[in-house]
C-alpha cells in the first residue's frame, strides 16, 4: 500500500491545515518495482515535494490588498500551487510600485519631447532669378541637403541649405544668436580674421583657434561638393563665426549655393564651378596661417606640404581638393 500523503506527521503539528488523502480501492493495485517504489503515471515525480502547506505561510504569500479567492470548504494547497500563485503575483506587484515610484520624478515622453525639442528659426528669402527657377534650384539643392547635413554630422558647422520654395520666395534657417554682435548684425569671420598685412585684431582669435577654422572651412566646402554643390563666393565674407567656448562657422549666404548643372539664387552671372571654390579656400587658408603663425601650430613635414598645394593653387584645373588640405592640416 503507498503512503498516505499525511503519513508520518507530527501529532503535535496543530498549525498545519490537513491534508485529504484517499486510499485506492482494495480491487485496485499499485504496480511496485522490485525495490518495492512505486511505478507508472499515477507515481510522484521524485523532483516534485508534495508536503502540507501551513494556512498561516499560505495567507502571507498573498498581499494585503489581494482578494483571497478560496472558500471555506476549499482544498488546501500543496507548496507546488503555493510557489507558483508566489512567481505569478510578486513580480507583477513589484513592476507596478516600481513605475508607481518612478512616475513622481521623470516626465512623461510627450512632455519630454515638447520640452526637448524646439523648432528652428526661419526666414523667407525672395530670389533674384525668375520664379520658373527657384522651384527647381530649390528641389535639386534640398535633394543634396542630407548628404551635406550628414557629412557635417557632429562638427561645429551651419550650412543652411534653401527648401520650401514658393514663387519667387525660398525658406532658410536663421543665423543663432551665438553668432551676432550685440548689435544684432552677423560677426564675419573677416571681422575677427585681419589680414596679414595688419596686427589690430590679431589678440581675438589665437593660433589655436586659426587652424581650427581653416580645418571647417575645408570640411565645409569637402561636404557641398560630395552633394554636387558649389558656391558663386567662398570668402570670409560668407561665414559667420563664433570663437567661445570653441570656434564654429556659419555659413552666411545660401542664395550663393548653386547646384551643379543649376542657376545660383543670387542671380550670379559669374560661372564658377569646383575649381573656382578650390582657388577660394587657398587663400583663406594662406590668410589664416601665414607662415609665422604655421610655424607654431604645424610641424615642419605639414608646413612644407602646405606650401607646395598653395604652389598648385595657382594652376587653373590641378587645384588641391578640400580633401586633401584635411590631410595636411590633420598631420
Amino acid at each position: 500500500m503507498a503512503p498516505t500523503l499525511n503519513e508520518g506527521l507530527s501529532s503535535d503539528a496543530t498549525d498545519l491545515e490537513p491534508v485529504v488523502a484517499t486510499d485506492p480501492p482494495e480491487s485496485a493495485s499499485t504496480p511496485e518495482t522490485p525495490d518495492g517504489e512505486i511505478s507508472g503515471s499515477c507515481a510522484p515525480s521524485p523532483s516534485v515535494e508534495v508536503v502540507p502547506i501551513p494556512a498561516a505561510d499560505v495567507e502571507s504569500t498573498l498581499p494585503d490588498d489581494a482578494t483571497d479567492d478560496r472558500t471555506s470548504d476549499s482544498a488546501p494547497r500543496t507548496a507546488v500551487e503555493d510557489r507558483s500563485r508566489r512567481s505569478a503575483a510578486t513580480p507583477a506587484i513589484q513592476v507596478l510600485d516600481l513605475a508607481s515610484r518612478r512616475s513622481d520624478r521623470v516626465p512623461a515622453l510627450p512632455e519630454l519631447l515638447t520640452t526637448a525639442v524646439k523648432p528652428r528659426d526661419t526666414v523667407v528669402v525672395t530670389a533674384a532669378i525668375p520664379a520658373r527657377l527657384v522651384s527647381e534650384v530649390v528641389a535639386r539643392l534640398s535633394t543634396s541637403r542630407g548628404q551635406v547635413e550628414a557629412l557635417l554630422f557632429a562638427e561645429p558647422i551651419g550650412v543652411p541649405i534653401p527648401h520650401v520654395a514658393e514663387d519667387q520666395q525660398y525658406t532658410v534657417e536663421a543665423l543663432p544668436t551665438r553668432f551676432r554682435l550685440p548689435d544684432g548684425q552677423p560677426q564675419t569671420l573677416t571681422a575677427v580674421l585681419p589680414l596679414r598685412s595688419s596686427s589690430a585684431n590679431h589678440s581675438s582669435i589665437d593660433d589655436a583657434d586659426r587652424i581650427e577654422i581653416a580645418r571647417l572651412l575645408c570640411r565645409t566646402l569637402d561636404a557641398l561638393h560630395a552633394g554636387d554643390v558649389v558656391t558663386t563666393g567662398f570668402t570670409s565674407d560668407s561665414f559667420a563665426v563664433t570663437l567661445r567656448p570653441r570656434p564654429e562657422l556659419w555659413f552666411l549666404r545660401p542664395d550663393q549655393l548653386r547646384p551643379l548643372g543649376g542657376e545660383p539664387l543670387d542671380g550670379s552671372h559669374a560661372w564658377r564651378g569646383a575649381d573656382e571654390d578650390r582657388a577660394d579656400l587657398a587663400r583663406l587658408l594662406e590668410e589664416l596661417l601665414p607662415d609665422g603663425i604655421a610655424r607654431t601650430v604645424m610641424v615642419a613635414e605639414s608646413r612644407q606640404q602646405m606650401s607646395r598645394l598653395l604652389d598648385q593653387a595657382g594652376r587653373r584645373g590641378q587645384r588641391p581638393t578640400a580633401a586633401r588640405w584635411l590631410e595636411v592640416l590633420s598631420a
